[in-house]
């Protein structure tokens, strides 16, 4: 099987709660880490996944705090075990 590839991020901001959706070349069980500092551990950070196989993932992270940066990773991994990481990013949500 080959590496899973992220595509076409998009997020919907908001005060306290931060939609994310992406496309994933292949099947897979995703979720978002974040953090309000960077570099994180991944072991450490909070995260939300998704509960199914699919290419389309859509995740909302909630009870965030206002006007806050906020850095993030997204993780994608199928059903061999292919994982794929994204670059960290990050985000401030609204006031």
């Amino acid at each position: 099987a080959q590496r899973v590839s992220t595509s076409r991020i998009v997020m919907s901001l908001g005060r306290t709660s931060t939609t994310f959706g992406w496309a994933t070349s292949e099947s897979s069980v995703s979720r978002v880490m974040f953090a309000t500092t960077w570099p994180f551990l991944y072991a450490t950070v909070p995260s939300v996944s998704t509960n199914a196989y699919t290419t389309n993932p859509s995740v909302t992270l909630t009870n965030l705090q206002p006007n806050t940066r906020y850095y993030y990773v997204l993780e994608s991994v199928d059903a061999a075990g292919n994982e794929t990481v994204t670059l960290p990013r990050s985000f401030v949500t609204n006031q």
